[in-house]
């Protein structure tokens, strides 16, 4: 990650469908605390749908790796209050070596659902993939998260059911 700079020009403040406002931005190394509060406001299910796993929540260990973001490769944007620093959400796509395709995953904290954040945050995810020239965003999500694939579907992804994994489908968008 030496020499990675950080992509000022992916600040933007969206307008929700409530009229209310978010910042969103790309996350910094210092936003690592945030994130770990920003995490202990998620549900264990929400986690659980999110990791494939029961967590408790982002560790002190954990927090400091999600928050190094290489972007030349990867991008991670959050969501967050703009009167306070307060993370709403988060979306992120890890590129391949090639940087033809990125593997995406998005969280929003619970209490912050059905508000639209989510959308903004896939909508400048796919933006800044664009900007990066990949071809497709792909991700696993589990076959009972209803709400995810119904998300990524209204968002022009593809569902497929996983050939190697029938507890999850894999969602697809061509960027080209």
């Amino acid at each position: 990650m030496a020499g990675t700079i950080y992509p000022d020009g992916h600040e933007t403040v969206a307008i929700l469908p409530s009229g209310a406002s978010t910042r969103i931005r790309p996350l910094r190394p210092a936003d690592a605390s945030l994130l770990m509060e920003f995490a202990a406001r998620i549900t264990p299910e929400d986690l659980r749908l999110r990791f494939f796993a029961v967590l408790p929540g982002i560790s002190p260990e954990m927090a400091p790796t999600l928050t190094r973001v290489d972007f030349t490769s990867d991008m991670a944007l959050i969501a967050e209050r703009l009167d306070k620093e307060e993370i709403l959400g988060v979306a992120r796509y890890m590129s391949d070596a090639v940087a033809q395709e990125a593997e995406f995953a998005v969280l929003l904290r619970s209490d912050c659902k059905g508000q639209g954040i989510g959308w903004k945050l896939m909508q400048r995810l796919v933006e800044a993939a664009r900007e990066q020239c990949i071809k497709r965003l792909t991700g696993w999500v589990l076959v009972e998260n209803t709400n995810m694939i119904k998300f990524c579907r209204e968002l022009g992804f593809s569902i497929r059911r996983n050939p190697d994994d029938p507890l999850t489908v894999v969602a697809s968008l061509s960027l080209v």
